[in-house]
């Protein structure tokens, strides 16, 4: 009995691995336009871009910025910009749109992102539904000041030369 169980898995694992599993899936992803240092009152870009990896995608709609999920206390939403005509279908790897915001207090580096996720719909030849991206990656982050960078370094060259000094010394 068991030679006859032991058979009958090898043949439909042998049967099961011959079938096809290529699956066709629209990938999202959620990336800033520049580098995420940013200033009190400069703006910032985020870019949503959609690779369709065999399929043709049309984009129903981006939803409006009131909904995203961002950090209302370092950024105020200014426009969404489509840098495609989103009736057309997208063939191709593309950005679609972007996601433009003002910086509005100096920002704070929490680890947290702050913009966590962009929603809208879409559909393809096989599927159609919403989507939801995000980037846990985004924290917008205080562009370090020349000076204290200038200060550092002294404060580190000096106690680099004091430490010499010191250790020259000997007790007698």
């Amino acid at each position: 009995m068991l030679r006859h169980i032991v058979s009958v898995s090898l043949a439909m694992t042998a049967c099961a691995t011959l079938i096809p599993t290529k699956a066709n899936a629209v990938t999202f992803t959620l990336t800033p336009l520049d580098n995420l240092q940013k200033n009190r009152g400069d703006q910032i870009s985020f870019i949503l871009g959609v690779d369709p990896q065999g399929d043709s995608v049309v984009i129903g709609r981006i939803d409006n910025p009131s909904i995203f999920n961002y950090d209302l206390n370092e950024l105020a939403f200014l426009r969404t910009q489509p840098l495609i005509d989103l009736s057309q279908p997208v063939t191709r790897p593309r950005n679609i749109a972007a996601f433009i915001f003002d910086v509005i207090i100096k920002p704070i580096k929490d680890g947290q992102t702050d913009l966590r996720s962009v929603t809208g719909e879409y559909r393809t030849s096989r599927v159609s539904g919403p989507f939801v991206v995000g980037n846990d990656t985004l924290d917008v982050v205080p562009v370090p000041e020349p000076l204290t960078m200038f200060g550092t370094a002294i404060g580190l060259g000096c106690g680099a030369l004091f430490k010499r000094k010191f250790s020259k010394k000997t007790v007698s």
